[in-house]
């Protein structure tokens, strides 16, 4: 779908802009940014609604999936080798924890 149609949906509910295209569960989806006009700061309210496109069909996610996608974009930017690590500190804590 074009963007700026995806942009006139975020427009009426009330959203300044959207982010980059990102695909997720079949869907295209884009992040939805409140913003006042004329004003750069954006402002974070409630939970993270997604728009979500599938074909000619536009919605904004409920609010299950925005946890669930959520979860897919902090997926995409764990390093594996930092969460072994914090892993491997987090049973080093615990154990020592126990020999109190």
């Amino acid at each position: 779908m074009e963007r700026s149609k995806v942009l006139k949906f975020a427009n009426d509910l009330g959203y300044g802009n959207i982010g980059e295209k990102d695909h997720w569960n079949g869907y295209e989806v884009y992040q939805l940014i409140y913003n006042k006009p004329g004003d750069e700061n954006v402002y974070h309210i409630g939970l993270p609604h997604i728009v979500m496109i599938k074909g000619d069909k536009i919605r904004i996610s409920t609010d299950t999936e925005c946890f669930e996608y959520l979860d897919h974009v902090i997926a995409k930017d764990i390093d594996p080798e930092e969460e072994a690590r914090e892993r491997a500190y987090i049973k080093y804590l615990e154990e020592k924890d126990k020999k109190k």
